[in-house]
């Protein structure tokens, strides 16, 4: 099967309770192609064309320390020393929420919701853990630079990072062991000030509730490993990309971010991270999703408006037009909120082409777009699913789309991924459903299983959850910051 050279990613349910939450291709020359994917808390490479799984990664199993039944005495009088032994009760695993693999085929990039992020290397399927690294607050985006040298780690409280692809050895934690918190000795917490000094009632007061706080507040202990902090938004970060313009001689580099607060902001790429090239500026409700067309200077935008924004981000950030989301992306009750936007290269049957692919929270349908219609005034082509979609992939002829069929039958789950098989006849595109590729049924019949167990509550809002960024009318500034939308306050420790 030939395989777009481009990260491909999908989300899928691979069994009733664990979800996959990504999964890229890797194409190698000479060599069977692969595909990684994340469900639940274990990653799995796939060779596509022998459908066998090639190598399989879980965390380590967590082991509990637990009483062995009646406490006696040994023969020195002493108490026996409690064994160690693993928990009947599994422990939870932390899932895997993001997956990249570097441009050079050769890593594996994951984050899990504990916040780490773990780096593997990849040799013909077989997945080698190199190292893990926990980060202060949990990634929302996350890409490997084409230099394959540099993870660009962005969190939603509004900072992006970067990272060593391969980091050092000094100060960084190794592979299959978590990073160890210091101890903070709790210092007696003595004002400078005393009765003596201070004489006015303002001062006294004050003076009186310092003496009441025994100690002071532990300080955060700094990231042992090496990274660089970037850049940073006010509000809360939705997404982020690092680009380049083909048009660019210079072929600089790019960061593009988005915000809560209607922001599209343009960096320069590292190490000028710091200068501020422009902004996209127009939405009016919170941006989730931007994506570049191909290595255009297009820029395509979507979150809580009803359409979608249509810019030239290269050499100046300016709106070129608003297209609207037709009324198939719409469900009456529930609040328009754009999921995913995908851009992908595939053949059309008249050549390749970069094409547009949208998806909106909760909606059983994806808007495609090809080049004529993200440019020009152009409506693209509805096409309707039988559930929701979740991520979206290209091949070079087809459209893999993962859907959410948690609550279908047997049969139906056994084609939670689909094939849409695209073409343009008479300049018109046409999409139709292939379920027949043997690449996907072997997607569809792999069940990950695991003894730890996820809710539904818990599963709903590992894939759901963007309508939740609208701001209420009356909650505006930086009181809408701490919550997440609609009255939901934020983990402070995400």
């Amino acid at each position: 099967m030939a395989v777009d050279s481009q990260l491909i990613k999908i989300f899928t349910t691979m069994s009733e309770k664990y979800v996959t939450k990504s999964i890229s291709t890797v194409r190698q020359p000479s060599q069977s192609n692969l595909l990684i994917a994340a469900s639940g808390p274990k990653i799995l490479s796939l060779g596509l064309e022998s459908n066998a799984i090639v190598s399989e990664w879980a965390p380590v199993e967590a082991v509990t320390v637990e009483a062995n039944g009646k406490e006696e005495d040994n023969e020195n009088g002493e108490r026996p020393a409690k064994k160690q032994k693993t928990s009947t009760a599994s422990p939870k695993a932390a899932n895997v929420i993001k997956l990249a693999v570097s441009p050079g085929k050769r890593h594996v990039v994951a984050v899990t919701d504990d916040k780490f992020i773990h780096v593997f290397e990849q040799d013909h399927g077989k997945l080698t853990e190199l190292s893990q690294r926990a980060m202060p607050k949990r990634p929302c985006a996350i890409q490997i630079t084409p230099d394959d040298a540099t993870i660009l780690v962005g969190d939603k409280f509004g900072d992006v990072y970067s990272l060593p692809l391969m980091p050092s050895e000094e100060g960084d934690v190794a592979a299959g062991a978590a990073p160890e918190a210091t101890p903070q000795p709790e210092t007696q917490f003595k004002p400078s000030a005393t009765n003596l000094t201070v004489h006015s009632k303002r001062n006294r007061d004050a003076l009186a509730a310092q003496m009441q706080q025994k100690n002071f507040t532990p300080r955060k202990e700094a990231l042992k490993f090496e990274h660089k902090l970037l850049l940073g938004h006010v509000s809360m970060l939705t997404d982020m990309k690092y680009v380049r313009c083909e048009k660019d001689v210079q072929k600089r580099g790019y960061i593009i971010t988005a915000d809560r607060d209607e922001h599209i902001r343009i960096s320069r790429g590292p190490p000028q991270a710091h200068i501020i090239e422009g902004f996209c500026l127009g939405h009016t409700e919170f941006v989730s999703k931007i994506c570049q067309v191909g290595g255009s200077n297009l820029l395509v935008s979507g979150g809580g408006d009803p359409w979608l924004g249509i810019w030239e981000w290269w050499p100046e950030a300016k709106l070129r037009r608003r297209l609207t989301l037709p009324e198939k992306m719409k469900v009456p009750g529930h609040p328009l909120a754009v999921y995913g936007i995908w851009s992908g290269r595939v053949d059309l049957g008249s050549g390749e082409e970069d094409i547009v692919v949208v998806a909106c929270e909760k909606v059983k349908a994806l808007l495609i777009l090809d080049r004529t219609s993200v440019e020009q005034d152009g409506p693209g082509i509805c096409v309707k699913l039988s559930h929701n979609p979740i991520d979206v992939a290209f091949d070079d002829r087809s459209i893999l789309v993962s859907t959410d069929a948690r609550q279908s039958s047997a049969d139906a789950r056994d084609q939670r991924i689909q094939s849409l098989r695209v073409q343009k006849k008479t300049g018109e595109l046409q999409a139709e459903v292939d379920v027949s590729p043997r690449y996907i049924k072997a997607l569809n019949e792999y069940s990950v299983q695991s003894e730890s167990i996820v809710g539904d509550k818990e599963l709903e809002s590992l894939l759901y959850g963007v309508a939740d960024l609208r701001k209420r009318r009356d909650q505006e500034g930086p009181e809408a910051e701490a919550e997440g939308g609609n009255g939901v306050t934020a983990d402070a420790d995400d």
